[in-house]
């Protein structure tokens, strides 16, 4: 049995050793679709995960300041009684 040879203008897809006479479009397009809709779910997560560590940092902030009044949120810390620095854990 002979091997077919495509015609000038019959486009042959080639992937890996793997060769499509026709109908390779469809593949091609589902993979797209698939990765774009991959970046937009992972796009999501990863702005809810920044919202979540706004809202964290924001207690965080205010549990300090109401604990100790010499809190400085732009450095997290606090003035002991000594005249030193301590982080607000």
């Amino acid at each position: 049995m002979q091997a077919q040879v495509p015609s000038a203008t019959h486009k042959v897809w080639c992937h890996h050793g793997y060769c499509d006479g026709g109908g390779g479009g469809g593949a091609v397009g589902g993979l797209i679709g698939g990765l774009i809709g991959g970046a937009i779910v992972a796009g999501a997560a990863n702005a809810a995960a920044q919202q979540e560590a706004a809202a964290a940092a924001q207690q965080h902030n205010t549990y300090c300041a109401q604990r100790y009044r010499s809190y400085d949120p732009g450095t997290g810390t606090f003035q002991g009684k000594d005249g030193r620095r301590y982080p607000c854990q």
